[in-house]
């Protein structure tokens, strides 16, 4: 099971204790541990191009020059600090602002939404 199928299944376990469905505790406290164990893992091996751009798997280490990790599991992140977090929303108000009217405009949330992104290492940057 994924880490994102876990966490949509302890949702859907806290949404149906909410409503009265019963109380399934045990099963909450046993997918916390499932993901919190699985989000500590290193990666299994490593993606990198050959000399003839096809994409190998390797489980050497260290790893070959210019390879990604790869991992059975997210690598575990970290909360962003408050003051992370403000730069963020600094970052946000700023390229909100540098946005021209006339231009299809993001919303203010998505614009945040990227910045934490960035700052945890996720997209490109876009």
């Amino acid at each position: 099971m994924s880490i994102d199928a876990m966490k949509q299944a302890l949702e859907a376990l806290i949404d149906a204790r909410r409503y009265g469905a019963g109380d399934w505790s045990s099963t909450e406290d046993a997918l916390r541990l499932a993901i919190e164990q699985a989000e500590k893992q290193e990666p299994v091996a490593w993606l990198y191009r050959d000399a003839w751009g096809t994409l190998k798997l390797s489980e050497i280490m260290p790893p070959p020059v210019g390879s990604f990790p790869v991992y059975t599991a997210p690598p575990n992140r970290q909360p962003l600090t408050r003051e992370q977090v403000l730069e963020c929303e600094r970052e946000a108000d700023a390229a909100y602002v540098a946005t021209r009217a006339d231009e299809l405009r993001p919303s203010w949330a998505s614009i945040f939404a990227r910045a934490i992104e960035r700052k945890h290492g996720i997209g490109g940057g876009e």
